[in-house]
């Protein structure tokens, strides 16, 4: 079909069919249609109680016109159940939810409230909200019946133990015999699984970059305070904003000892690779910047690592990415790898001031390394981001000895610009 001048082909691919994601219309429904991925029949209750099954012993089950949250119409149980069951698959991960309003505050005889419940197959519990639920061969999320009577959200998160049909009920009669004083509503009521995309195969190749965020606590300050780091209380570090945004800073001319802070401490593992980052600049001053990294051992996680020396839990081992160096007076982030050493379970990023400089910190990071060459070529302190004799790691000495046959090599003096190519 065309939708703006633009041919929109329903040919299926690994990510799916467009058609598979355009909703099923249903008459009645106050969307016009039911949810992507429905695997309920007349969820809505558009066409009635079509498709559901009363439960024998159920006072009754109608349809009302006049309550509904979700659609036009919603179903009304008064002492019992309606259910539908469904083909669900071992390992697949489903929500079942639905918005109920019970039709008063009574608790009658031993009925514990309305709910969503899974029965028919053991399941394993995810999450349920409101938080009461049972879990084994019968697991639900209920709605205590002395809570207020506007509809209220169910929902119920769960993993299938086995591939089978399985029943999935709507009662006000949770857990007991007799149902809530003038029944409940249920509305808005929805099955779909939420299982990941599909497997990723050799020919479905899929490049992994990232492990995720950074693993310092507070690296970036979002707390709005420095809680968790240390400081030195004679010349602390303070967190106010200029020109560039949030920052800590700490002035210069402090001398030896003088301005450091310590980040919260964060788990690593021994031989396992990180990418550290320090996101600094400065705005007067030059000379006794320290970027630095410390570990220790234990099995217990301390509040921070104090940079010390020998790597020994009482006197922590550190690496200096920066020593007594300078940075820019705009913000930049200064990258580098770092390779946690045999024995070292957590560490610390410490930054310091002690010459002329001062020092604002935006931000510190570390995160892990997914796989080798996540990030590219390591950066370590004879390779860092401003290097110009160290490209990639390579001295450059020797860079044309390792420019692969065939290759070109193009050199920029400014003046003019060369090119040569590897034979």
């Amino acid at each position: 079909m065309t939708i703006n001048d633009y041919q929109v082909s329903l040919t299926p691919t690994f990510l799916g069919t467009l058609a598979a994601q355009i909703p099923v219309i249903t008459a009645g429904s106050l969307l016009g249609g039911t949810a992507p991925g429905e695997m309920l029949v007349n969820s809505n209750f558009a066409n009635g109680l079509a498709n559901w099954i009363t439960a024998v012993g159920t006072a009754s089950a109608t349809i009302d016109t006049a309550q509904h949250k979700i659609g036009s119409q919603s179903a009304k149980v008064v002492g019992g159940f309606i259910s539908q069951t469904a083909a669900l698959t071992a390992g697949h991960t489903y929500q079942f939810q639905a918005w109920v309003q019970a039709a008063g505050n009574t608790l009658v005889g031993n009925a514990i409230g309305a709910a969503i419940d899974v029965s028919g197959g053991a399941v394993t519990l995810q999450k349920a909200s409101p938080a009461s639920a049972i879990s084994g061969s019968v697991t639900g999320a209920i709605l205590a019946a002395t809570v207020a009577t506007s509809f209220t959200f169910l929902q119920l998160t769960f993993v299938a133990s086995a591939t089978q049909n399985y029943t999935l009920s709507l009662t006000d009669n949770f857990g007991g015999t007799l149902g809530i004083g003038g029944g409940v509503w249920f509305s808005g009521v929805s099955l779909t699984d939420t299982t990941g995309a599909a497997d990723v195969t050799a020919s479905q190749p899929i490049v992994y970059t990232a492990t995720g965020s950074s693993i310092v606590p507070n690296g970036t300050f979002s707390l709005g305070t420095l809680q968790g780091w240390v400081l030195n209380p004679a010349a602390p570090f303070t967190l106010g904003s200029d020109s560039f945004g949030q920052r800590a800073f700490v002035p210069g001319g402090i001398g030896v000892g003088g301005g450091f802070m310590f980040s919260p401490a964060f788990q690593v593992n021994p031989g396992a690779k990180y990418r550290i980052t320090y996101t600094v600049y400065h705005g007067s001053g030059s000379g006794g910047i320290f970027l630095r990294v410390a570990w220790q051992p234990g099995s217990s996680q301390p509040a921070n690592v104090i940079p010390g020396g020998t790597g020994s839990t009482s006197n922590p081992g550190f690496q200096d990415f920066l020593a007594n160096g300078s940075v820019t007076s705009s913000p930049v982030a200064m990258a580098f790898d770092w390779t946690a050493p045999a024995g070292a379970n957590f560490a610390s990023l410490a930054l310091y001031a002690i010459g002329a400089s001062d020092l604002a910190v935006q931000s510190v990071a570390c995160v892990p390394y997914a796989a080798t060459g996540q990030f590219g070529a390591d950066v370590t302190g004879s390779n860092t981001s401003n290097d110009t004799s160290h490209v990639d790691g390579v001295p450059s000495t020797t860079i044309a000895s390792v420019v692969p046959t065939g290759f070109k090599l193009e050199i920029n003096s400014g003046a003019r610009l060369y090119s040569l190519t590897a034979i």
